[in-house]
């Protein structure tokens, strides 16, 4: 389990909050994988969704400002530690990414994670955790309060974040009932068909005007077709196409 200090808390050290070299940060006997990079903020999110039939949180490992890292081939933690590598350790990892620079104001630590005798790292300026319950269509605790639109990632807009599911992966969504406790950490682009009619034959005005759904397609092919099947047909004289990432 995390040190009871951080237990379901919040907890983020920039470079200045950092402890004495070889300090241990963060400590979990839980299962811990790579979730999401990006690259234009370089920032590393480490997570574990906890055992089938233990409870049931989420715990989020962030690191910001990654400048290198070196993560097991495996993919996956089973328990880990975090801790403020020592000077000798440091030194070790520097001379291996001797592209990276150590000596401005805002310089990287390297943080050494630790799982079943193997020694990984990361170098960056920041590192923070969280444990709790993740809501389903939230992708990360550390998302931004700017981050909501569904599926934008668990940083920042336009970064990737969530695996794209496949056509049947959405038909067999629709065809089964839900489950609420599910996280839904995939998604998939659909099309939906806008239309604006006016009100004047409902409201008697010609200034007002709705903007109503007339329906979600698999395909860009079939939601032009349903366009012009509703000029032709309903003589819908203003739709367009809008693509939204439905969550699976």
């Amino acid at each position: 389990m995390i040190d009871r200090l951080y237990r379901m808390t919040r907890t983020w050290l920039n470079a200045a909050d950092l402890p004495a070299p070889g300090t241990v940060l963060f400590r979990s006997d839980r299962s811990f994988r790579p979730f999401a990079y990006t690259v234009g903020h370089c920032t590393l999110l480490l997570r574990s969704w906890g055992p089938a039939n233990g409870p049931g949180t989420t715990i989020d490992v962030m690191f910001k400002a990654v400048a290198a890292m070196k993560l097991r081939t495996t993919s996956t933690y089973d328990g880990l530690v975090i801790r403020c590598a020592g000077e000798a350790e440091a030194d070790e990892v520097r001379a291996t990414i001797p592209g990276v620079g150590f000596d401005d104001a805002m310089r990287p630590h390297v943080f050494l994670l630790e799982s079943r005798g193997e020694v990984d790292f990361v170098v960056g300026r920041a590192v923070g955790w969280q444990e709790g319950v993740l809501e389903a269509t939230r992708h990360s605790f550390f998302q931004e309060s700017d981050d909501l639109r569904w599926p934008t990632g668990p940083f920042f807009a336009n970064r990737t974040g969530l695996d794209v599911a496949s056509a049947q992966d959405v038909i067999d969504a629709l065809a089964t009932e839900p489950d609420p406790s599910k996280h839904r950490d995939r998604h998939r682009t659909v099309y939906a068909v806008l239309v604006r009619a006016s009100k004047s034959h409902v409201l008697k005005t010609k200034r007002s005007s709705t903007v109503s759904g007339a329906g979600v397609f698999l395909t860009r092919s079939d939601a032009e077709q349903a366009r012009t099947l509703m000029a032709q047909v309903a003589g819908v004289e203003e739709s367009w196409i809008e693509e939204l990432p439905i969550g699976i």
